[in-house]
């Protein structure tokens, strides 16, 4: 999961006017720099969870909620904050699931709270992994993959409207800003253009969903020759074969022992059934 931000007015980078012209305007409804922010999550499957936006404003607008596909909030500056994370966790990643699940999103300061781990860990039943900063355009795959053509249609979009779509207009006669309606829209038909096989190559690409044993680690693309971390790739495959061979010595050392020698077999713990409305007995 990763937040972007975006604006009412996405304007090109390029424009077409005369040979000569001493200034080239560049139309606007005044609105670049009023901001909101979508949150794009998905999993390596390539199964993209539906975009979770925030605008500014703490009063719903009915209009918004009636829209598919699209999870709106609203925070005093349009941005995320601790409380809408915690309410990201229940409303697009979900607190019923059976298998523990593995989240990996940024050191974003809201992401990190004591309330919103336990939110992950306990009530929706994940572990949580953090990305140090200045690492998530190496091994984020939102920053890697995701967002640039996300954008890219998000404002290929924004440009068709200016050009063609119908608008309102201020008494002054100037146009006004696309309205959060269209914005959702606009977010849902962009995030639907990321394609699943995008997805789920940029989990194997930031070396988030490929084999523990390294097998896989030619498919990372930080890894790659000429890239940022080639000439760590060594010490990276000695690490993981360390790594592994500890862990299966662990795991054998723990197989060897009984947790539960000490009990008394005939021992009932009246007071854990008690506690539990459900118990699962193994025969």
């Amino acid at each position: 999961m990763d937040e972007t931000p975006l604006w009412f007015d996405m304007p090109s980078e390029t424009t077409i006017t005369r040979t000569g012209e001493r200034s080239v305007p560049i139309c606007t409804t005044g609105h670049d720099k009023d901001r909101f922010t979508v949150a794009l999550s998905a999993m390596a499957d390539g199964t993209k969870l539906k975009p979770f936006e925030v605008f500014k404003g703490v009063r719903p607008v009915a209009e918004l909620h009636r829209v598919s596909g699209v999870i709106v909030a609203y925070s005093r500056n349009g941005w995320m904050n601790e409380s809408l994370t915690i309410d990201w966790v229940k409303r697009a990643w979900g607190t019923l699931n059976f298998r523990r699940r593995l989240l990996v999103w940024d050191a974003y300061k809201c992401h990190t709270m004591p309330s919103v781990k336990t939110a992950v860990n306990s009530h929706a039943n994940t572990d949580l992994s953090i990305i140090p900063g200045g690492l998530t355009s190496i091994v984020q795959p939102a920053d890697v993959s995701w967002n640039k053509p996300f954008k890219e249609a998000y404002k290929a979009l924004y440009n068709q409207w200016m050009a063609t779509g119908e608008k309102s207009y201020t008494p002054a006669g100037n146009i006004r800003a696309p309205s959060k309606f269209l914005c959702l829209q606009w977010v849902i038909e962009s995030w639907n253009s990321v394609s699943a096989e995008v997805v789920k190559k940029s989990f194997i690409s930031c070396d988030i969903s490929v084999n523990m044993d390294g097998s896989g680690d030619q498919e990372i693309h930080c890894l790659k020759h000429g890239e940022i971390a080639a000439a760590a790739k060594t010490g990276i495959e000695q690490a993981t074969v360390s790594l592994l061979a500890s862990s299966s010595a662990a795991d054998d050392i723990l197989s060897s022992q009984d947790p539960f020698a000490d009990l008394d077999e005939n021992m009932e713990d009246d007071e854990e059934l008690d506690r539990n409305e459900v118990v699962l007995e193994d025969n």
